[in-house]
């Protein structure tokens, strides 16, 4: 009987001894063309500042210049929106188990807070400031189109084009006008002013079927230039590769493979529809190299030509493996 458990107890061991050596091996393996596609994504980065008076929502603005400017001031938080786009890449914490849980590395984008401690005198004057130069410049324009309604009429070409044009922006000099009073009154007497930054986060991917997804994000936190952003339920999305942050070194001057998503990082040429595209580079000495930005934006994931995931891109070099793990050990 004991001859019989112990034989058991060894086919048992040799088994799963066979099992974890070819989990392991499969999991060393380089990673397919397919994988390679697959572990990219397109994160759309959506944010603006609010302004609040007394505790409620009031203006709006999309950028800030430090404490020095402020852009697109409205009510209409809709038209205060700043979307952006830029590669990350689905990432496992363990090195040989799936444990993406829905995580991806991106580089940050996130709006800059450096007006939350601002005087209240300064915010309403930064505002006061952004209309009255939009007013300023929509002036310009009612001028010029005042003139030519003047001595135009509808039977000349492109009339009915100008008439439109001229319709929206004596609309757009109204609402800024609107938006200059709503801001004088807010002087009158004192007043809790603050600033908030929004910043909301989407992975726009494929799915195995080849359809487009769009699945909300949050952000964990960033560091090092680096955010990692996870999915809401906290799940990897069905048809997404997860890479490994396994000890692959970056050698310089060697060949590699960048997967990239053309244009989407490129003003005017923003597109989050594009599939991930594999693209060869160089890595040059001190992990530079030369993809072009319309190519592969920042956060593209780089693989050495065998496949193997080895960082990804960050301006003009690329983080290591090693930059990315920091992040997904940094304490929040």
């Amino acid at each position: 009987m004991k001859d019989t458990y112990k034989k058991a107890m060894c086919i048992a061991a040799c088994v799963l001894g066979v099992s974890l050596v070819s989990w392991t091996t499969w999991r060393l393996l380089p990673s397919s063309a397919d994988e390679m596609r697959r572990c990219a994504v397109v994160v759309s980065a959506t944010s603006w500042y609010e302004v609040t008076v007394d505790g409620k929502p009031l203006l709006y603005f999309a950028e800030s210049d430090a404490d020095s400017a402020v852009y697109n001031v409205t009510t209409d938080r809709k038209k205060a929106l700043h979307r952006s786009f830029s590669t990350g890449v689905w990432t496992n914490d363990w090195l040989l188990m799936p444990s993406c849980k829905g995580r991806l590395v991106t580089i940050s984008h996130a709006p800059s807070d450096v007006l939350r401690g601002s005087a209240d005198s300064t915010i309403i004057r930064l505002c006061r400031e952004a209309v009255t130069a939009r007013l300023r410049d929509i002036n310009k324009q009612k001028s010029e189109l005042n003139y030519y309604m003047r001595v135009h009429n509808v039977q000349d070409y492109g009339y009915q084009e100008v008439a439109a044009l001229d319709t929206r922006v004596n609309r757009a000099y109204a609402e800024a006008e609107r938006v200059l009073q709503l801001i004088d009154s807010i002087t009158d007497g004192n007043h809790g002013v603050f600033v908030k930054t929004h910043h909301e986060y989407t992975a726009i991917y494929r799915s195995s079927e080849g359809k487009l997804v769009r699945t909300p994000l949050r952000l964990v936190g960033s560091v090092d230039g680096m955010a990692l952003l996870q999915t809401a339920d906290g799940k990897t999305p069905e048809g997404v590769a997860a890479v490994s942050l396994l000890p692959w070194n970056i050698d310089d001057n060697c060949e590699a493979r960048a997967v990239g998503f053309p244009t989407i990082g490129e003003e005017g040429m923003e597109c989050d529809t594009v599939s991930a595209q594999i693209l060869p580079m160089q890595v040059e000495q001190g992990r530079k190299h030369r993809l072009p930005r319309m190519l592969g934006s920042d956060g593209t994931p780089v693989f050495s030509a065998k496949g193997r995931f080895i960082g990804m891109v960050c301006g003009d070099t690329i983080a290591t493996r090693r930059a990315i793990r920091r992040i997904l050990n940094f304490e929040w």
